[in-house]
């Protein structure tokens, strides 16, 4: 909380934040969404918490700002910033109102918003204030749990680049939230990991490393925004540290979807052909740069979800063109055979480039080597391949060209018993 906090009317009869029926106690394992929440935020660590309200208390320069989540007939202010934390009356809040919103809501003059009426936060019964703006705060169901808020005592709006901070900030608190009740359903963590242990782990890292990432990331733009006409020095230190902000974000961004991929398939009908057509048109420019060629014999019809076999091929066809040899044009081509069962394809991906090494290769869609690899391009991307391949009842794996490089292939159910394509 700030030093000088902003204090309510004494009429109004605050509640510690702790008040909670004794039949209501926070639980991991409760059937309420808001008191799953409110466990895992307080498993989690006071400064960070108090790093994040504080940081969009700064970045939105506002007086006031709290975490608030839903529970019961209440929301608690678990931590705040400009106000000492409270347990308040859902009906008295302003946040009440556009809990059937998901989106980040930014009302520049509550005062002249008639859903507002009524609350004694705004008509002087408790407090006068005369700007709100909140993110939604979710859980790992996706079920929204509260939202984080930013407060002023007279009306004002935010720019662009503070709603993005305010929005960023609260998928934060979700990922924290998230953090902790998959890290109590996931306990105890085998000795011998399988690959979704090791997987959900380096998510976890990754929602861990996501906050200050993203705290660091709002601050450049802000800093960019505000600092237009800054020494062009200056300005290009500060452009290389977003850059690399960005990039590192992203990695992150891949490890957190990569825990996901492959969780549910909805397979369907999907023309393989048409997957490739697609797969071609997102990567023609990386193809046209190499001066390479990307090809595919007629490809049949599976049962698949269309939207991850395109990752498939997509990652794969991508790190053959990667796979180059130096001064030779990459040449890719995709084809499909018909498994000796009749039941599913194998789609097979050829390049004429660098080649792995068959020690390599016997290993190169373990757990741990997916996770620590860092040549081809491969580490999380063929992560991602593996999961969605097994998650389809599939089989993959790569084996030398006859002319060099590498194949790289992938087996999905046949839509009908298949023959050659």
């Amino acid at each position: 909380m700030s030093e000088h906090a902003i204090a309510l009317n004494p009429s109004y009869a605050v509640r510690a934040p702790d008040a909670l029926a004794p039949a209501s106690h926070p639980d991991p394992a409760s059937p309420h969404p808001g008191l799953r929440a409110l466990w895992a935020l307080s498993r989690a660590d006071d400064d960070q918490l108090q790093t994040l309200v504080d940081l969009v208390q700064d970045l939105c320069d506002v007086p006031l700002a709290a975490l608030a989540i839903f529970e019961g007939s209440d929301y608690h202010l678990t931590t705040t910033a400009g106000i000492a934390p409270l347990v308040c009356d859902a009906q008295d809040t302003l946040c009440v109102q556009v809990m059937d919103t998901r989106e980040t809501v930014h009302v520049a003059d509550v005062r002249r918003d008639g859903r507002f009426d009524a609350s004694p936060y705004v008509d002087g019964r408790f407090m006068s204030l005369g700007f709100y703006a909140s993110a939604p705060v979710v859980d790992p169901d996706g079920t929204m749990v509260g939202r984080l808020c930013v407060f002023d005592l007279e009306p004002r709006e935010l720019t662009e680049s503070q709603l993005r901070a305010l929005t960023a900030v609260a998928a934060d608190v979700s990922n924290i939230i998230e953090l902790h009740l998959r890290r109590e359903a996931d306990r105890p963590l085998p000795h011998h990991a399988g690959p979704d242990e090791l997987l959900d782990l380096s998510s976890q890292i990754a929602r861990e490393l996501r906050t200050p990432l993203m705290a660091v990331l709002t601050s450049l733009e802000l800093l960019a925004e505000t600092e237009p006409d800054a020494d062009p020095s200056r300005r290009r230190v500060l452009n290389s540290a977003h850059r690399s902000t960005r990039r590192l974000n992203d990695v992150v961004d891949r490890l957190l979807t990569l825990s996901k991929v492959g969780r549910t398939v909805e397979p369907a009908p999907v023309d393989l052909g048409d997957v490739f057509d697609l797969v071609a048109r997102d990567t023609s420019l990386v193809v046209q740069t190499a001066g390479g060629s990307l090809a595919a014999g007629e490809l049949p019809m599976v049962a698949a979800d269309a939207g991850q076999v395109h990752r498939v091929l997509l990652e794969l066809v991508t790190n053959a063109v990667r796979a180059a040899r130096p001064g030779v044009p990459p040449r890719v081509a995709v084809w499909a055979t018909p498994t000796d069962g009749g039941d599913a394809w194998r789609v097979s991906v050829t390049d004429n480039g660098v080649g792995i090494p068959a020690e390599a290769r016997a290993t190169l869609f373990d757990t741990a080597t997916r996770l620590a690899s860092v040549s081809r391009g491969e580490g999380v991307g063929l992560a991602r391949v593996a999961r969605i391949v097994e998650a389809h009842g599939g089989r993959l794996g790569a084996e030398a060209s006859p002319g060099g490089g590498t194949t790289v292939w992938f087996e999905l159910p046949a839509l009908l018993p298949c023959t050659e394509a």
